[in-house]
């Protein structure tokens, strides 16, 4: 103790000991500490371990193509040509692939109208140069935004080479490379990573713009729904294993059509501009295009969903024409146009691309539910024009050949059509139908029968010149991402078709033992079919109505094959559960297509139509074995060949070109009574002049010989074919040939000469030349598909 007076200390042993004390206590405190933080660090890392499932990449490429003097693609408007940018055009690519495996699957969002088969077998064949069978058709989905606002000319069916005139090779090169470009960039980009999805509901965004169409679903189904659009937005955020932000898809059901039917400015539309909100706001400092974040806004059944929110009013009187026709008081249905939020297309593009970016925000922000489990997909091609649907246990129904029907032609109230067309159409006009029959042939009883109560305008399933208007075959596929399958549809579904089939596919994957899980549509995928309506809906025919093409059971078609796709990833065993397919329309197979309607040119003068089918290259249409395009040309112009040709070639003059490269051409050009086999080097004069001296020689002969003025031997009076050089314009030459018949006369020799002289040869120099490096066939067509030298080649696509 220490006194009062007396000084307080302590020994210099207890010093010691308090110090050492103090020392212990702060050596424990730090080892406790360190002890924690480690353990922490160490369970982060066991989390981050077990949490990345997948690798993951992204990638973004420019796809625009050219920006003027190019039809634009979506409202089928000749006039609307392209005449500058507003905004560039992305293919979006994301890849999630297995940590133990090359399993993996590829989705790519592009700022396009819609994926052809064409562009997509182009991508494919990249792909498959690249990375052999690591990305192939089963594995890989291609999404188009659907923008009005891009270019066209990139498909293979005559119908939409109407109004893009044609094949636009820049359009279809840029778009190819730029989805294989975006696709390599996330190949090379893939790392560990984690996804997670959310969903809500969008407001103020949308309305439907067939709502007497959706009225006729039953009652108690809508009386399910909230709305009469899909007002759900699914989000898929992608993020690395140290939590980097990667990416985001979001599927929405909107039409890019906020940019009406008078822009002429290439741009991505509303959800294009989402995809620039977001990416901007995510990649700062960066310019539109750059940056390592990725963000695409991909389409859904958005069939008959307009982001066009004040409703039909008729332009002319201010007045809502909000009817089950859609016409106005004055003027028709030619006046009845949807307007937007905004006080200008411009601004409603604005306005709802922002809606769609703010929503998407906060969905990607609170994302937590975590998409884990095994990757797998499933793809099958089917013959989509002979469906057997089985209803009930009693009933069997099937699909149709393709048709369009009436209300096609009267367009939307976002993109009204011509004439005097009208939606909501159940009976054929006279007037038009006499025209159609005329120019294009009238539809069989059978198709007519099959598409009840669709007044067929175009019957395209049985229109097959210059070559098939519609396809035939279509694929459908089901991508898997662990509890996420995403459904990649040919077309446009609409809301009601978009959420059966939904519904269907998820009870798919809850009866065999996969259950809770997401189903999202992707739409526009792979290839293009139009629309998908309702039954229900299909009786009203409006314009989604007439636009589906596949008869008033497509729906239930589709909804059987994506059960068994479903089915089949289910139950893991795959192709064994899935309906049998029609075929792979491979390019080889597309090729031995486009040489079969050689055959069909050439073969009515013959006696048989099978007389060509047993020629030297026609051996070889099973794909077993390629053949170059000179092969095709010697096989062709073989002397077996020669000798099938008859004495009198009543239909008139047609050329077949083989092969063209440079100064070099290979080409057949059958006369009356003989066939030119030329190959050798010659230029376009020369080439022009030899063919002049053919029509012009033969044609007259043969006028002579008949005493007719018109050098095809068409009467005066008499029905217009299609004869001298058939490959030309094909609806110029046939209005042409429908004018010179009904005028008669001189008038009608006059307008008959100028089609087959000098309108032919215009369009075959103008049109046809310059030919590209390799063309796959023949070519009796205007701008005709072609392919690349190596896909020329069937043999170089490995039979699977």
């Amino acid at each position: 103790m220490c006194g009062k007076r007396s000084r307080c200390s302590f020994s210099r042993l207890e010093v010691i000991l308090i110090v050492c004390l103090v020392l212990m206590i702060a050596l424990t405190v730090v080892l406790l500490v360190l002890h924690f933080l480690t353990k922490d660090t160490d369970d982060s890392n066991n989390d981050v371990v077990e949490a990345a499932r997948y690798l993951v990449g992204v990638g973004r490429a420019d796809c625009t193509g050219p920006v003027a003097q190019v039809p634009l693609m979506g409202y089928a408007n000749p006039d609307q040509v392209g005449g500058g940018l507003l905004s560039r055009l992305y293919s979006r690519a994301f890849i999630v692939a297995d940590l133990e495996d090359s399993k993996r699957v590829v989705f790519v969002s592009a700022d396009i109208g819609m994926v052809s088969q064409r562009l997509r077998l182009e991508v494919l064949k990249q792909l498959q140069s690249k990375y052999g069978e690591l990305y192939r058709q089963d594995n890989v989905i291609l999404s188009g935004t659907h923008t009005h606002s891009g270019p066209g000319g990139y498909f293979q069916y005559t119908l939409f080479w109407i109004t893009s005139k044609g094949l636009v090779r820049p359009a279809l090169s840029s778009m190819v490379n730029g989805i294989v470009k975006s696709i390599e960039i996330a190949h090379n980009s893939m790392r560990k990573g984690r996804l997670f999805i959310n969903r809500g509901t969008v407001e103020n965004s949308q309305i439907n713009r067939s709502p007497f169409s959706y009225l006729k679903n039953p009652a108690s189904e809508r009386s399910r729904y909230s709305s009469n659009t899909d007002k759900e937005m699914v989000v898929l955020k992608m993020a690395d294993e140290d939590g980097h932000e990667l990416g985001l898809i979001s599927w929405f059901a909107v039409h890019p059509v906020s940019m009406n039917n008078s822009n002429h400015l290439v741009n991505s539309d509303n959800v294009g501009y989402a995809s620039y909100l977001f990416e901007q706001e995510k990649n700062k400092g960066a310019l539109p295009g750059e940056g390592s974040f990725v963000a695409a806004f991909a389409s859904s059944n958005l069939g008959d969903v307009s982001p066009n929110t004040r409703g039909p009013f008729c332009v002319n009187t201010g007045e809502s024409c909000d009817n089950p026709q859609s016409i106005c008081p004055i003027g028709g249905a030619a006046m009845c146009m949807a307007k937007g939020p905004g006080s200008d297309m411009f601004e409603s593009t604005r306005i709802i691309g922002q809606n769609i970016f703010l929503k998407a925000k906060e969905l990607y922000e609170k994302a937590s539910q975590e998409v884990t489990g095994p990757l797998s997909s499933a793809h099958q091609w089917v013959n989509m024009s002979n469906v057997s649907v089985e209803l009930n246990a009693t009933h069997t129904v099937k699909t149709c050949k393709p048709a369009l029907g009436h209300s096609f032609a009267a367009g939307t109230i976002d993109g009204v059509g011509a004439f005097n067309f009208t939606q909501g159409s159940v009976e054929g006009d006279p007037f038009w139908d006499q025209i159609r029959d005329q120019l294009l042939g009238e539809p069989s009883n059978e198709t007519k029968a099959c598409h009840k109560p669709k007044p067929i305008l175009f019957s395209t399933g049985e229109m097959t010149w210059p070559h098939p208007w519609h396809p035939d075959i279509v694929d459908v596929q089901i991508a898997a991402i662990g509890s996420l399958a995403i459904l990649a549809v040919p077309g446009e579904f609409t809301t009601m078709s978009g959420r059966r089939l939904r519904e269907a596919v998820k009870s798919e994957f809850d009866s065999h033992g996969t259950p809770g899980m997401n189903i999202v549509i992707a739409g526009l995928c792979n290839v293009y079919t139009h629309y998908i309506t309702t039954y229900e809906e299909y009786q009203v025919q409006r314009y989604e109505a007439a636009s589906t093409i596949y008869g008033p059971h497509t729906l239930s078609a589709y909804i059987q094959l994506f059960r068994g796709l479903a089915k089949a990833i289910a139950l893991v065993s795959s192709i064994s559960y899935m309906p049998q397919a029609a075929g792979d329309p491979k390019p080889c197979q597309w090729l031995w297509l486009l040489l079969s309607e050689a055959t069909q040119v050439l073969s009515s003068p013959f006696s048989s139509e099978t007389t060509l089918r047993n020629t030297t290259w026609y051996e070889y249409n099973s794909c077993n074995r390629g053949l170059t395009p000179l092969e095709k040309f010697w096989a062709f112009c073989s002397s077996e060949w020669r000798k099938s040709v008859p004495p009198t070639f009543q239909h008139g003059p047609k050329l077949l070109l083989f092969y063209q490269r440079k100064t070099k051409i290979c080409y057949v050009f059958a006369v009356p009574g003989r066939a030119h086999c030329h190959c050798g080097h010659v230029n376009r004069q020369e080439l022009w002049a030899g063919i002049s001296r053919h029509v012009l020689g033969a044609g007259f002969r043969r006028a002579q010989q008949q005493g007719s003025r018109c050098p095809a031997g068409i009467g005066p009076a008499g029905r217009a074919q299609t004869e001298i050089l058939s490959f030309a314009f094909p609806l110029t030459l046939l209005f042409l040939q429908s004018v010179q018949a009904g005028l008669g006369g001189g008038a009608g020799a006059v307008l008959c000469f100028l089609r087959e002289s000098w309108l032919s040869l215009w369009l075959f120099n103008e049109l046809i030349f310059p030919l590209p490096e390799c063309h796959s066939g023949f070519a009796p067509w205007s701008r005709a598909p072609t392919f690349q030298r190596n896909q020329c080649d069937p043999a170089a696509f490995p039979q699977r």
